[in-house]
């Protein structure tokens, strides 16, 4: 039963996380969406939806480990958690800052690594899930993109590791391709991307949610779904 299911999203006050808490709530499951600066789109998604909502900046690491035990105590066991938060900035080996280098790494694979291990300390009490959502980019690397490209190909190499270990976590991964044009970025990049998808167009929320909603059903460990790209 999806109903007594209680799932942490993170980055999830907008944008494909927004729809995501969304539709899980749709569904009767316990959403908290996790959120940094976009505090009043997360107080439309409690208002509107009554989904749960928690701040906290995954740049200060130290800061993460008080973050999940309060939603623990606030909203009972986390049962999935989806890694929907990201950091994105163009860049290539030449130009990337450090700091632009350590906000990618922080956000998009420290966070989530440190959120598993606080996952881990409660799976004596059931199987826990973990989902990654990731750019096809962590599984195709371009020519730009270098932090957030590494940061996205460590999260799917984490994923793996997990299920390999037999330790009572399960993991999905969600690899999207063009989905909305980026808040950083150019609509004319993102018309490029639609055109290289194996429909030529975007991907959908429907198209998510569903493959969200297959891994969460499902007993098998180790799902992939592939949304508006086409990666082996």
């Amino acid at each position: 039963m999806v109903e007594d299911k209680t799932v942490l999203i993170t980055g999830a006050a907008k944008r494909i996380g927004a729809e995501v808490a969304k539709f899980l709530i749709s569904k009767g499951m316990n959403v908290i969406v996790h959120y940094n600066n976009s505090n009043q789109q997360a107080l439309e998604l409690k208002d509107k939806y009554g989904v749960s909502i928690e701040h906290c900046d995954f740049k200060n690491i130290g800061s993460i480990r008080d973050f999940f035990k309060t939603c623990e105590q606030k909203f009972g066991s986390i049962d999935v958690v989806i890694h929907n938060a990201s950091y994105f900035q163009n860049g290539n080996l030449k130009n990337t800052k450090l700091n632009q280098w350590e906000n990618h790494i922080d956000i998009n694979l420290t966070a989530p690594f440190v959120l598993n291990q606080l996952l881990l300390e409660s799976v004596q009490e059931k199987e826990k899930l973990v989902i990654g959502l990731v750019d096809r980019r962590a599984l195709k690397p371009g020519r730009e993109h270098l932090a957030y490209t590494v940061s996205e190909s460590g999260l799917v190499s984490m994923l793996d590791v997990i299920s390999n270990s037999d330790i009572g976590i399960r993991t999905g991964l969600i690899v999207l391709g063009p989905i909305l044009p980026p808040s950083s970025g150019t609509i004319q990049d993102f018309e490029k991307q639609i055109l290289k998808s194996p429909d030529g167009r975007a991907g959908t929320f429907d198209e998510i949610n569903s493959a969200i909603m297959s891994i969460i059903t499902s007993k098998r460990d180790k799902q992939r779904f592939n949304v508006a790209c086409k990666i082996s």
